[in-house]
């Protein structure tokens, strides 16, 4: 008999088509493609998000949170991270990151890898780490 785990974590995966592009369709057409064929291969229950317009990552974030996300990945620059983040802060679910921007600085600083398939890994299983948070009404 052959005993496989199955996961039972809840994923999301919000992607920027845009971001790191150089605004070729067929890159974030790939990135598409290559962020189902993870979610598919891990067995996960997972939901793959696609932003459309500036700000629509906090909503996509909000539509994960509502379907019990714990783990959600941000695929993009780091506005598309901050988008993301600010959504999750101070709640008890886990960002991921698979940097595709120009800057990329909170990514470099965490040491992520810019190759999506090592920093996937990660999200799915590197260590956990907090980070500070501020919040500003300015």
């Amino acid at each position: 008999m052959t005993l496989v785990a199955v996961s039972t974590q809840r994923s999301a995966v919000i992607i920027n088509p845009i971001s790191g592009t150089g605004g070729r369709p067929e890159v974030a057409r790939r990135r598409i493609e290559l962020a189902a064929a993870i979610l598919e291969s891990r067995g996960d229950k997972a939901d793959l998000f696609v932003t459309e317009y500036a700000g629509h990552a906090r909503q996509l974030v909000r539509a994960a949170l509502a379907r019990q996300a714990s783990l959600v990945i941000a695929w993009g620059g780091d506005g598309t991270v901050n988008e993301v983040a600010s959504e999750l802060v101070f709640r008890d679910v886990t960002l991921g990151i698979i940097p595709s921007g120009s800057g990329n600085g909170l990514s470099r600083e965490l040491r992520i890898p810019f190759d999506p398939a090592k920093a996937f890994h990660i999200a799915f299983s590197g260590r956990e780490r907090v980070i500070d948070a501020g919040w500003t009404d300015a």
